[in-house]
C-alpha cells in the first residue's frame, strides 16, 4: 500500500496542485517557482550539509555518537531528493526537512513510533571466541598505535 501512495497517488496530488499554481499565476510564472525552488533548495542543502559534516566530525572528536546529526543527515538527503522532484507538494516536504524544530519533531515521533511498535532484543552470541562455557570473558589482545594530530601522515 505505502508504494501505491508514494508513486501513483502523491504524483497525481502533485499534477492537481501544478495545475492549479498555473491557473493562479500562469505557465511560465510556476515553471520559474519550480526552478527557484530547485535551485534554493540546492543552496541549502549546500549549506546545511556542511554544517551538519563538521556537526557530526565535532560530535565523533568528543568520543560520543553522531545520532542526532547523523538523523539530521538523512533528513537532508530526503529533502535534497524531494526537492529535485518537480512539484510543489514535494518541495514543501522538503523544504521543511530543512527546518531544525521540524527534524526534531520529526524525530520524536519516530523513537515514540518505533518504541511502541518495535521491541527491543539483545544480541546473544553462542560464539566461543566472545563467551566461554562458565560466562569467562575471553580478551583478545592487539596492537595499537595512538595517532597525533602532529604525527599524522598527508
Amino acid at each position: 500500500m505505502p508504494l501505491i501512495i508514494l508513486f501513483l497517488v502523491i504524483p497525481l496530488i502533485e499534477i492537481a496542485v501544478f495545475v492549479a499554481v498555473d491557473d493562479k499565476i500562469g505557465l511560465l510564472n510556476t515553471l520559474l517557482l519550480c526552478i527557484v525552488t530547485a535551485i534554493a533548495g540546492g543552496l541549502l542543502l549546500k549549506y546545511q550539509g556542511r554544517a551538519t559534516i563538521m556537526a557530526i566530525k565535532s560530535t565523533m572528536e568528543k568520543g560520543t555518537m553522531p545520532i542526532g546529526e547523523l538523523f539530521d543527515g538523512a533528513c537532508l538527503v530526503a529533502a535534497g531528493a524531494l526537492l529535485m522532484t518537480p512539484g510543489f507538494v514535494t518541495d514543501i516536504i522538503g523544504f521543511s526537512l530543512f527546518l531544525p524544530p521540524f527534524r526534531l519533531l520529526l524525530r520524536k515521533f519516530i523513537t515514540k513510533y518505533g518504541q511502541k511498535h518495535f521491541k527491543a532484543t539483545s544480541c546473544q552470541s553462542s560464539s566461543h571466541y566472545y563467551k566461554k562455557e562458565h560466562d569467562e570473558i575471553e580478551v583478545i589482545e592487539a596492537d595499537y598505535e595512538i595517532i597525533d594530530k602532529d604525527n599524522r601522515k598527508n
